[in-house]
């Protein structure tokens, strides 16, 4: 997801929106469950607004970007809900865009019978790591 992340903001006017919540809220698109509640000032932003404001104006301009979040924040919350049959549903269902992402979700589907045992193990920490997302 950082690739996709540093591709769109090579392309943004250095002084949009956009481009201040992209280069300096980053740990933001990491978060598992932003805060859409509770209003806040975001430096980079330089303005009050919750976290999940702040999200949406950074995927809103880049729809490959929308999808790559979506499918990170999907594929986090069925890791470590341990829903395997959620997390075997994204997996085999994920149409490829032409991103960084798509390397991911291939390798995933490649292992997916390693995948959806270490979903479904109670050994098993949770979080599988890749390079790519």
């Amino acid at each position: 997801m950082d690739t996709i992340h540093t591709q769109c903001l090579k392309q943004l006017d250095k002084h949009s929106r956009e481009y201040k919540v992209l280069k300096s809220l980053w740990r933001l698109f990491h978060k598992a469950n932003p805060d859409a509640q509770k209003s806040r000032y975001l430096f980079g932003l330089n303005e009050y607004s919750t976290e999940q404001n702040a999200i949406d104006i950074g995927t809103d301009t880049f729809p490959a970007f929308k999808t790559a979040y979506e499918t990170y924040i999907d594929l986090h919350d069925a890791l470590m809900g341990r829903h395997a049959d959620e997390l075997k549903n994204i997996i085999t269902n994920y149409q490829p865009n032409g991103t960084p992402l798509d390397t991911a979700m291939h390798t995933l589907r490649k292992n997916l019978n390693g995948v959806i045992n270490a979903a479904k193990s109670s050994y098993s920490n949770g979080p599988i790591r890749a390079s790519t997302v």
